[in-house]
């Protein structure tokens, strides 16, 4: 009866290392994939922050070809003035009380319409993350009851 016993009790610890065995084995198999897709999107957001990067340089590249189109609209001989001659330009340009003055209220117009741009956003935010129930939801609580 002992021989039996014995004979049970290896096959039981026999099962029980297999089956810990095949988990060990799952987990090492699930933890590589983690670490895969980790590389993935490692690999993916090293891409979408190029990409970002190459826009904002387009974006710049654009602005200051734009305002240099334009400053050049104003000059009567834009070719034959040097980057130094032009500079100097500017400075006296933007000494004047009258441009500083058109300068601080442009800037004060466009940092309201910055600040209202930004409270309507922080609005539609607030007002998308209220209890989280949307539109349509049938099951949506009445006065805080969840049998309403």
């Amino acid at each position: 009866m002992i021989s039996t016993t014995t004979s049970m009790t290896n096959t039981n610890m026999s099962k029980s290392a297999d089956k810990t065995v095949g988990r060990a084995d799952r987990l090492a198999q699930q933890l590589q994939s983690a670490q895969r897709r980790e590389r993935e999107l490692q690999r993916q957001r090293r891409v979408l922050v190029r990409e970002q990067a190459q826009l904002d340089r387009k974006k710049r590249n654009r602005r200051i070809f734009t305002r240099g189109g334009m400053l050049e609209a104003f000059m009567r001989e834009p070719l034959l003035l040097t980057d130094d001659q032009v500079y100097r330009l500017l400075q006296t340009a933007f000494n004047t009380r009258e441009v500083r003055d058109a300068e601080d209220e442009m800037i004060a117009e466009a940092a309201r319409a910055l600040e209202r741009e930004t409270e309507g956003q922080r609005a539609e935010a607030d007002d998308g993350s209220r209890g989280g129930w949307g539109p349509g939801d049938r099951d949506k609580p009445q006065n805080g009851s969840p049998d309403a």
